[in-house]
């Protein structure tokens, strides 16, 4: 990890550890791209390029999509009590937090923002995963609902119902992935 601070960062000293990646993170493990092809990452305010990325092929989807429904049916995940959940996600806000400056100076290069502004995007994500860690207990509880009647109620039952696909905007990354990542983690459903 880089040990820079935002205050004395320039967009030509930024040290970040990833800028030409050649793998997926897919079950569990970083493996090479069934694609051939890469991506130049481009920073839009300098119109400079500063990394490149794997373009995954139906063959790295279909791996992803094989490995996710293995966890939610068979796997560890499918296992894993929600408070386990809960306990997850909280060591996940905790890995992002101490990835903070990278994270920062990642977005920075992505989007052309400031580091000023993307300094707090690390925070801003770990708060995201530790809120819906907070809501295990909510699954754990009967949300019940008595009919208008009063003749009967009805049983709310929060159960996982499989893999989720995930499309995350390029325009402020991190947040916008772990919002739609720790929704449907923290009742069981891989992503």
């Amino acid at each position: 990890m880089t040990t820079q601070t935002p205050q004395q960062l320039t967009r030509d000293t930024i040290e970040i550890p990833y800028r030409h990646v050649t793998t997926h993170f897919i079950d569990g493990a970083w493996g090479q791209s069934q694609g051939q092809d890469t991506i130049e990452v481009t920073d839009p305010a300098t119109n400079t390029v500063w990394g490149s990325v794997p373009v995954g092929n139906k063959d790295d989807v279909n791996a992803a999509v094989e490995a996710a429904h293995a966890a939610f049916t068979t796997g560890p995940w499918s296992k894993t009590t929600t408070p386990e959940r809960a306990e997850i996600m909280l060591r996940i806000a905790d890995e992002i937090e101490a990835r903070a400056t990278e994270l920062s100076l990642t977005h920075t290069l992505e989007n052309g923002s400031p580091v000023a502004e993307t300094s707090g995007a690390a925070a801003n994500a770990a708060s995201i995963f530790r809120y819906f860690a907070t809501l295990a207990p909510e699954l754990e509880a009967d949300d019940v609902h008595p009919f208008p009647n009063g003749q009967g109620e009805s049983l709310v039952r929060k159960d996982p119902i499989g893999v989720c696909a995930l499309i995350a905007p390029w325009n402020f990354p991190i947040n916008l992935m772990v919002t739609k990542l720790a929704q449907p983690c923290w009742p069981g459903a891989p992503s």
